[in-house]
């Protein structure tokens, strides 16, 4: 046996200022709620503005390049400013935008 006797090891002593526990969650604020609320409810309403107005652009473009396939209603819309009349879509009322 050793002449030197163990004797057990202190715990480290806690500091004396008492440091306040991590906190993980912090309950939603109304702010947060609404700008949770915005991004979710709101930019894909405008989203889905942006698309649709997009369609009707690309729509109205293909209608007055007179690309093939595009479908016009009402019918009296069928001959565009600029664009021949084809087959029995022209019946001769003129190229007017009026009701006749």
């Amino acid at each position: 046996m050793s002449s030197e006797q163990t004797s057990p090891s202190p715990l480290p002593s806690s500091p004396t200022t008492t440091s306040s526990p991590v906190i993980l969650y912090k309950p939603p604020s109304v702010q947060k709620l609404l700008r949770t609320a915005a991004i979710n409810l709101v930019l894909p309403f405008i989203n889905g503005l942006m698309l649709g107005f997009g369609e009707l652009f690309a729509h109205e473009l293909a209608f007055r390049w007179g690309w093939g396939g595009t479908r016009v209603f009402p019918s009296s819309r069928v001959a565009a400013p600029g664009v021949e009349g084809r087959g029995k879509a022209d019946d001769g009322r003129g190229r007017g935008r009026g009701r006749g």
